[in-house]
């Protein structure tokens, strides 16, 4: 059985990156979550106060860090 399940992540990551390739190829900005290198782009954690709207990112190395430093941020604002 682990084998099996072994070889069908494979086949999903084969595919995922396919999908990237393909996207890339027409220009598409494409994300494959399981790998950094197949990003376009990121979502930043959020924080917002009124008008002022502030975006925190890691560049997709660090999610936890990102997320910590968006809560701290919320936290000055007190959003």
């Amino acid at each position: 059985r682990d084998a099996q399940e072994s070889r069908g992540l494979g086949d999903v990551y084969k595919r995922q990156a396919q999908v990237v390739r393909e996207c890339r190829k027409k220009n598409i900005p494409v994300n494959n979550a399981s790998d950094r290198d197949q990003c376009d782009f990121y979502f930043p954690g959020i924080a917002k106060d009124g008008d002022t709207v502030v975006g925190i990112t890691s560049g997709g190395r660090d999610h936890k860090l990102a997320a910590k430093i968006s809560q701290a941020v919320r936290n000055v604002l007190h959003v």
